[in-house]
């Protein structure tokens, strides 16, 4: 347990004690104070009255300690000024210049790990996309190291409903096999860029009645990269602190100003982003407007890159895939539905997505790429996902989280803010999934009923103490 204990309080129950007018002088020398003069022989002379009484002392802060502890949970400030307090922090891999290729052969991955990740992916994929409106992008590998940090700290059946839906076993060693994951993945030099970045948040308010388990923290900085702050939500600008966190390792792709839970113990945050040239750049010159009909029968007029050259593509039932190579070896899937089938249709199935996003079955040919430009970003609320897929101990109040700490948490919110952006030179995408977990999660009932007011209906005020203001009946909401 980390704890941090206030130097004025100490000499605040000194003086009391001995209404010393020594303590009092150290009061005004405490570092954090409005005062903050010399007087060095004061000093000397409160060296020499505490050598005195030293043993005394020593058992009168230990005392005093004890007693503060609960106490430091609390702050009468709710709006001081966040201050983030950084625990521990993690040594990144060296970046690794653009024209060196011994990353990848120096951290290897087993590919029971890249089909696991994978495998999550495609089973988050189609409810993620079939039930969005409008543009959308998500990262299924921000969320996946998020959940894997998250289930690092789980025990018992919480954690194996965790470790299924992560596609690994009790023995799999998933904390492990993500550090090697992250060590072949990152990417860091003058063409292209793939970082992930993770860091846990406790919070500071409530810090000295919490307890982490040390073993917990070690790995979460060791095999997932995380740094580690204290920080009082409560406090004005605690989500701003956390923003900019996600600014800083997004490259300001996604700077959100998070909606911080005071009552959470913990929230724990991934970032991913990724930056990659065209192995062939597109031309400017023949950049084009063009037209974009929309499923609605509406149209928008939109800027269109044009390319032509050999490569490879699909044809698969209902759609063409073709897929353009990027400098660092990654590559750029586009799918696109035929006439009359909808991109839904296409996404309503995990297997269907395998298909899309395969290279197994491709023919070569010469690809006319005409592409808008696009850039947009997107936030989705993950928790209800997760939850049809099998994980549901982890928000109940039977969450079992004692690999993390002592504190009873849950899982309360999982969200997902992300950024893409093509051009003529290149992709640019963002990702950060937030997890946060508090005390105590609320039981949602399985039954759900519909209130859409959209008929004749009666209303109501009550005051706080239950007595009826106001009753009356709507029977028409035009009518002033």
């Amino acid at each position: 347990m980390y704890e941090i204990i206030s130097l004025s309080f100490v000499t605040k129950v000194m003086s009391i004690i001995f209404n010393s007018k020594y303590c009092q002088m150290l009061i005004m020398f405490n570092p954090c104070s409005i005062q903050n003069n010399c007087y060095p022989n004061c000093i000397l002379s409160l060296k020499s009255e505490l050598r005195k009484m030293k043993r005394l002392i020593t058992g009168i802060i230990a005392v005093a300690v004890l007693a503060y502890l609960p106490a430091c949970a609390q702050t009468d400030d709710k709006t001081a000024t966040a201050s983030p307090e950084l625990i521990a922090s993690p040594s990144y891999p060296a970046a690794v210049a653009f024209d060196a290729n011994t990353l990848r052969v120096k951290y290897s991955v087993e590919n029971s790990t890249k089909n696991a990740v994978n495998t999550f992916a495609y089973k988050t994929l189609s409810p993620v996309l079939a039930n969005s409106e409008g543009n959308t992008c998500f990262s299924p590998l921000s969320l996946y190291y998020a959940l894997a940090l998250v289930t690092a700290g789980a025990a018992g059946t919480t954690q194996q409903e965790m470790l299924s839906l992560l596609n690994f076993s009790a023995d799999g060693n998933l904390s492990a096999r993500c550090a090697d994951m992250y060590e072949q993945l990152y990417t860091d030099n003058e063409i292209s860029k793939l970082k992930i970045a993770d860091s846990l948040w406790v919070n500071n308010s409530i810090w000295p009645s919490i307890e982490l388990n040390k073993s917990y923290l070690d790995s979460a900085v060791s095999d997932f990269f995380s740094s580690v702050f204290k920080l009082d939500f409560s406090s004005a600008g605690a989500g701003k602190e956390m923003g900019q966190w996600i600014s800083d390792n997004t490259n300001g792709a996604r700077s959100p100003s998070i909606d911080v839970d005071n009552s959470a113990v913990i929230s724990i945050l991934n970032t991913v982003y990724f930056y990659d040239q065209w192995t062939t750049e597109f031309d400017e010159k023949i950049t084009r407007q063009d037209t974009f009909y929309l499923d609605s029968g509406d149209t928008v007029n939109c800027s269109f890159m044009n390319k032509e050259y050999s490569g490879d593509y699909h044809k698969g039932e209902g759609y063409t895939s073709s897929w353009i190579q990027l400098r660092n070896g990654g590559i750029m899937f586009f799918v696109l539905p035929d006439e009359g089938v909808s991109v839904e249709t296409l996404v309503a199935s995990e297997d269907s997505l395998k298909s899309m996003f395969s290279q197994d079955e491709k023919t070569p040919g010469i690809i006319v790429w005409s592409i808008p430009k696009y850039s947009f970003g997107t936030t989705l609320s993950l928790q209800d996902m997760l939850k049809t897929l099998g994980m549901t101990l982890a928000f109940s109040n039977n969450a079992d989280f004692s690999n993390m700490t002592n504190a009873p948490v849950c899982i309360s919110k999982i969200q997902q803010g992300t950024h893409i952006a093509i051009d003529e030179k290149g992709v640019e995408a963002a990702a950060y999934t937030e997890i946060i977990l508090p005390p105590t999660c609320p039981e949602l009932p399985d039954q759900k009923v519909e209130m859409v007011l959209n008929r004749p209906f009666l209303f109501g005020i009550v005051a706080p103490n239950g007595t009826l203001l106001f009753v009356g009946v709507c029977s028409n909401p035009a009518e002033n």
